[in-house]
């Protein structure tokens, strides 16, 4: 996860989030996350679960925001699996990595929650990590 984590660093202004969580602000109450476990379908709902207890105000904005979480997968997911408003202000988004399958798999559609959607931050980070794929 160390080497996702540093090519996205050097192509986004990323600033460390006080948290139980290896996370980093993006932008206007915009978060990823790095999760240094495996995602399965079975353990996806519990992180849910705990962001809800840990992510919050002062370390989080109080407002709407939205959570991407980066973490790998050896499992297929579909677009729909990865979408999750979490409560009234929290939009959280996996972006899994498949890396024995070559595959990453991710949510790019247009949510609006209160001014908040992580289109394009989804799209950069994708952009970066195939850009360096190569």
């Amino acid at each position: 996860m160390n080497d996702i984590k540093r090519k996205l660093m050097q192509y986004m202004k990323m600033e460390r989030v006080e948290s139980e969580f290896d996370c980093y602000r993006i932008g206007f109450r915009r978060y990823v996350l790095f999760y240094n476990e495996l995602i399965t379908k079975e353990n996806q709902q519990q992180l849910l679960h705990t962001m809800d207890r840990t992510c919050n105000p002062p370390a989080f904005s109080d407002d709407p925001k939205s959570i991407i979480v980066i973490a790998k997968t050896n499992e297929e997911f579909q677009e729909q699996e990865l979408a999750f408003i979490n409560d009234v202000y929290t939009f959280v988004t996996f972006f899994l990595i498949d890396e024995g399958n070559d595959k990453m798999y991710y949510f790019d559609k247009w949510i609006f929650m209160q001014i908040i959607n992580s289109r394009r931050r989804i799209r950069r980070i994708r952009d970066i990590l195939r850009s360096e794929a190569k």
